[in-house]
């Protein structure tokens, strides 16, 4: 072979080796390493108050029980016939004794010890245990005191929930005193309560650093279960403000949902059942796009936005009389998606500012529902009633997958080439006078 030849072979060589450490380079995982399982960043509050007796029957201790007091903690979406736990409490001057029923059997005697919660102590973490998988582990925080998600620190009658000694409001109690008979709402007498089904880790994109976790939507202590009623999502903390909630659609991704982060897209491609890691990998671009996309430019240093998929006005859709209808584009108009149910208060509320926001922009909105319908003929009778004379279509599972609706009512407001300017829960007119007068 003469010297071209031999410099033939030798570029062609040294370019397959190019393309090939491209290739890898392109396709090989981000490894995430989740090391932190907090709660979830959604403001949420709830309570388990004590009673007298137990709720279910039970098989007790062989101890005074005099002081015994029981609470019921719900702890999964997944054990529809039994989602709770009871606990015994034994309320002493430095400490409160737990007894927790850790496998569900309604016998407390076979769960050793009882739990110490001292009374110095603001948070208690315990696991429930998978009965048939050991690493499958629910866990629960119980804290006496909220703590304020901005200092960190307790905040004694923050919101008017409890005076400076921890005595509930009147409110509250009242709420509570018809399950709970002679509950007061005494400092002592209850617990907040949240679900430990956050796993936290940081991801690093070539030219980007986030936090990231995954949120175990039911609770069941595993991580994988990306599909069903309650998916388990992928959160990115976006904005980079330290929270991360299941209900910010902005930084919560189902798991076969591509995102962007900056000009690349990406996806999820494998979950550790029990939320220790996560793999991401950049995407091919033949992915298929969500009905609401997420949009990015060359960085994010604010927040995600999205836009409304083009193909959403090529779906056929069910109307509340199952007559099978597409919709057509509104040019130049605002499109208000509204999300609710017949069965659902506050979007029954809010009927009448949804009314009132038509009327008043009708020359410039366009308002789209879509119905989780419980029952129809209700639903047929509500829009007669109010006057509902915009689209009604039936919600489906997947529609609710891909608006990402996880309360209800859902608001998205969409601007006239596409963009979305508002994702909200129940609305008012003032929430949407600004967008459409053009001062946002």
């Amino acid at each position: 072979m003469n010297d071209n030849g031999k410099m033939r072979v030798r570029f062609i060589l040294i370019s397959i080796l190019l393309l090939f450490s491209f290739t890898m380079a392109f396709s090989h995982p981000i490894f995430v390493k989740l090391t932190k399982r907090t709660v979830s960043d959604d403001g949420s509050l709830s309570f388990v108050v004590f009673g007298n007796s137990p709720r279910e029957h039970l098989k007790l201790p062989d101890i005074n029980l005099s002081k015994a007091e029981f609470f019921e903690e719900y702890y999964t979406d997944t054990e529809s016939d039994d989602p709770q736990i009871s606990i015994m409490v034994m309320r002493f001057p430095d400490k409160d004794l737990l007894y927790i029923d850790k496998n569900n059997d309604e016998d407390l005697t076979d769960d050793g010890p009882p739990a110490v919660f001292p009374k110095n102590q603001n948070d208690f973490i315990f696991g429930i245990v998978g009965a048939k998988d050991k690493k499958q582990v629910t866990r629960i925080l119980l804290r006496r005191w909220l703590i304020s998600r901005d200092s960190g620190e307790k905040k004694p009658g923050h919101f008017g929930i409890y005076d400076s000694r921890g005595n509930l409001n009147r409110e509250i109690v009242t709420h509570f005193a018809g399950r709970y008979p002679g509950f007061k709402g005494e400092a002592g007498s209850y617990y907040l309560d949240y679900r430990v089904n956050v796993s936290r880790g940081i991801v690093r994109f070539p030219d980007e650093t986030f936090q990231v976790g995954i949120f175990d939507a039911n609770n069941n202590g595993l991580f994988n279960d990306g599909n069903g009623e309650n998916p388990d999502l992928l959160l990115i903390d976006l904005n980079r403000d330290g929270k991360m909630s299941g209900l910010n659609p902005e930084e919560a991704l189902y798991y076969d949902e591509g995102f962007k982060i900056g000009s690349q897209r990406y996806s999820l491609t494998e979950v550790d059942p029990y939320g220790r890691f996560i793999k991401i990998t950049r995407a091919t671009g033949k992915e298929k796009l969500p009905l609401l996309e997420r949009m990015g430019g060359d960085t994010l240093k604010s927040t995600s936005t999205f836009k409304l998929n083009p193909g959403f006005w090529k779906l056929s859709f069910s109307d509340v009389i199952h007559t099978k209808t597409k919709l057509h584009k509104p040019d130049g108009k605002y499109i208000l998606l509204n999300i609710w149910g017949e069965w659902c208060a506050p979007c029954v509320e809010e009927i009448s500012e949804l009314l009132a926001i038509q009327k008043q922009y009708s020359g410039q909105l366009v308002v789209i529902s879509f119905v989780e319908v419980n029952r129809i003929e209700n639903v047929k009778k509500m829009i007669a009633k109010r006057h509902m004379d915009w689209p009604q279509l039936i919600l489906t599972g997947n529609l609710r997958h891909e608006f990402h609706i996880q309360m209800y009512p859902t608001n998205i407001l969409i601007s006239p080439d596409g963009q979305i300017l508002f994702y909200k829960h129940q609305i008012k007119r003032s929430t949407a006078t600004p967008y459409l007068e053009g001062e946002k």
